[in-house]
């Protein structure tokens, strides 16, 4: 299949063009939440810690050491993430591992810590009782705060992630083959809708009507934690641009209260006009039914969480769904993120990575077709998400719903696919600067300068006075400054 290269001024090496867009993380509370996080594993988890959770659940039968997950040499029996550490249990008698997997306490609050594991528990308990998405079964949990740590406890399920498959040439039938499991589970999802914009919380029962009593919580707002910006948890929605208002919010807390959320007036006047841009980009994906329904999506449907059955290479089981939320139709209408094995930021437009996407979404969007058309035969009704996906594929809007979903990406992807197309004049301009510049630093400085000019450009017609905007910029830079002494310090008395 052919696929054109768009837009025409990408390059190959495009990435770097782009690699002064973004948010740094605070390095200082990142170390003092890594130093938080030691503390605590020294104090509270342990291998006996994790053998004494299982045997809650083994009704007296043994606990050991489990083998681990992955295959041959390469399972390991415990697994520590950003913001879990796991544990392979074997129960005598059972034909599966437990997985025992506690929260990491101190990456965020305590608070935040509870309801994103009560949210992931009852979000698997509605999946496996109630739709066809293999997801492993829910043991057992501890969900109160008493005198051992949190925790839940889940069946391991065999098998192989599908990074591994997308390290290698994969034939065509195969990645058709996982494609289609993939659209099953994706129109599955879809048929279990919700009233309401938010997550799902442990209650004495698991209702067959889903009903969100949290509202969204996403993978954002908790990164934004660990930089020192509270998102403050509210109810869940019921209209799509209150959902909408409420993730600029997000993105306009992260950039006002992190302290080194920008480096220069010209860095700060660029980020200032995202949320311009991005609200302009909303009004092109505004949904029709503002007041629903709802379906749920996970939060970061990555290679990594995908199982695979080693020789068939069928879907075995979707893991880790922290952060799951009923969302707008619109955040369905995109292609899994598990077809590619870089990350979003590294889509450069016209880059390799970038064809490797379009390529196979394109494919996705074919077989998902194919395979709603099916459904809808069979229940006399209609559908037009198929469609939808393949004109957000074509118009690069999945960048912007991605980004909406999770916004820590808003400054990278307002630059490299938003702004433009938004402005001719902007697109003409960096496909000039892009053509003048054939060394990667030196085109990365001058695209760099090309967005600060045309920021203060746009920033100076929409405005006309900057002196309000550019005495926060100052403000923000008193306080970078202030940052980068208490950093040097830190780190000098860490050495």
């Amino acid at each position: 299949m052919e696929v054109q290269l768009r837009p025409p001024f990408a390059s190959e090496s495009q990435r770097s063009d782009y690699r002064y867009m973004g948010i740094v993380h605070d390095k200082i509370l990142r170390r003092e939440s890594a130093d938080r996080v030691e503390r605590y594993k020294l104090e509270c988890l342990s291998w006996e810690t994790a053998l004494s959770a299982a045997r809650k659940f083994s009704n007296g039968r043994p606990c050991v050491v489990g083998e681990g997950a992955g295959t041959g040499l390469a399972r390991q029996p415990q697994v520590q993430g950003a913001f879990n550490c796991c544990f392979w249990v074997q129960v005598e008698g059972e034909a599966q591992q437990w997985v025992v997997r506690f929260p990491l306490k101190g990456v965020v609050s305590d608070e935040t810590t509870l309801a994103r594991m009560r949210s992931e528990i009852a979000t698997i308990q509605f999946l496996y009782r109630h739709t066809k998405i293999p997801v492993p079964a829910i043991v057992g949990y501890n969900a109160s705060e008493n005198d051992f740590p949190l925790f839940m406890i889940t069946e391991s399920v065999e098998g192989m992630r599908m990074t591994y498959l997308l390290a290698l040439d994969i034939p065509p039938h195969i990645l058709d083959r996982v494609c289609r499991d993939l659209t099953r589970i994706h129109l599955e999802l879809l048929s279990h809708p919700s009233d309401r914009i938010g997550m799902l919380d442990l209650s004495a029962e698991v209702p067959d009507f889903p009903r969100p009593t949290l509202g969204p919580y996403s993978l954002d707002a908790i990164e934004h934690e660990r930089d020192g910006v509270h998102t403050s948890k509210g109810e869940p929605f019921a209209s799509v641009q209150e959902y909408y208002k409420y993730k600029c919010s997000v993105w306009r807390q992260r950039l006002e209260g992190q302290r080194n959320a920008i480096t220069s007036i010209g860095d700060g006047r660029r980020k200032i006009l995202d949320e311009m841009i991005l609200n302009e980009g909303i009004g092109r994906i505004n949904a029709q039914d503002d007041h629903g329904p709802f379906y749920l999506v996970h939060p970061d449907l990555r290679a990594s969480n995908v199982i695979l059955h080693p020789e068939t290479m069928h879907v075995v089981a979707i893991i880790d769904w922290e952060g799951a939320c009923f969302l707008p139709l619109t955040s369905s209408c995109t292609p899994p993120k598990a077809l590619f094995s870089c990350q979003v930021r590294d889509l450069a437009p016209g880059s390799t990575n970038y064809i490797t996407y379009y390529t196979r979404s394109k494919r996705y969007v074919k077989i998902f077709s194919v395979e709603e058309k099916k459904l809808l035969a069979e229940s006399d009704s209609d559908s037009t998400v198929a469609a939808k996906m393949a004109s957000n594929l074509e118009d690069d809007l999945v960048f912007l719903i991605w980004t909406l979903d999770d916004v820590r990406t808003v400054d990278l992807v307002v630059w490299q696919y938003l702004a433009p197309r938004s402005f001719t004049d902007l697109r003409a301009r960096l496909g000039a600067t892009i053509a003048r510049f054939p060394e990667d630093e030196e085109r990365a400085r001058a695209v760099t300068k090309l967005f600060t000019d045309f920021a203060l450009e746009q920033l100076i017609t929409t405005h006309g006075e900057l002196k309000e905007k550019d005495s926060w910029i100052k403000k923000k830079l008193e306080a970078l400054k202030d940052y980068k002494k208490q950093l040097r310090a830190d780190t000098d008395s860490n050495k």
